[in-house]
């Protein structure tokens, strides 16, 4: 899965977000510092800090992400999937990670701990805070950010994670000590 772009993304200060703006209301009111570049269908929305980009589907979406370069943004604003998220890896994190770009996140996301410990991306409470330090992020502080996220981007296009956890799962099931 390496044939995609060989760009490197770029400082762009601009936040990135796959999803639907009628599944996620916090879209439509985008009010940031930072523009947010919207990758779903094509539609009108009245609002000069949305980028629609289209919708981009497996290798083009990660190809697109790393052209547009900035930092991909995993939020929710539903109380049922916030919660969901405190517990839960979502699509969108391991999408960005493998496309190779830095993210924010909400602090309680449940890899919130990892995305810190290994430099990944911005641990933030709110959209404005997520939108501000997209702004003012510095050349240094994202270019760190994007080698750590190549590193593990690199990890997750390879399949290595998948390939744990199912290696784990079959260690675990024929090491069960009958009777």
């Amino acid at each position: 899965m390496e044939d995609f772009s060989a760009a490197i993304p770029a400082n762009t200060h601009r936040l990135n977000f796959a999803g639907d703006p009628d599944k996620f209301a916090f879209v439509k009111e985008w009010s940031g510092e930072a523009k947010l570049h919207v990758y779903a269908a094509q539609r009108e929305l009245a609002n000069p800090n949305l980028v629609l980009m289209g919708w981009h589907n497996g290798i083009y979406l990660l190809d697109s992400l790393r052209q547009t370069g900035g930092l991909g943004l995993v939020w929710t604003d539903d109380p049922y999937m916030e919660t969901y998220t405190t517990m839960n890896a979502p699509y969108k994190l391991s999408a960005y990670l493998a496309a190779g770009m830095p993210i924010v996140v909400k602090n309680n996301l449940a890899q919130a701990e990892f995305i810190t410990q290994q430099k990944l991306g911005i641990c933030v409470d709110n959209l404005a805070e997520a939108a501000e330090k997209a702004a003012t992020i510095s050349d240094d502080e994202y270019t760190l950010m994007q080698r750590n996220v190549e590193r593990v981007g690199k990890l997750i296009r390879k399949g290595y994670f998948t390939k744990r956890a199912l290696i784990n799962a079959v260690m675990t099931a024929q090491l069960q000590p009958e009777g």
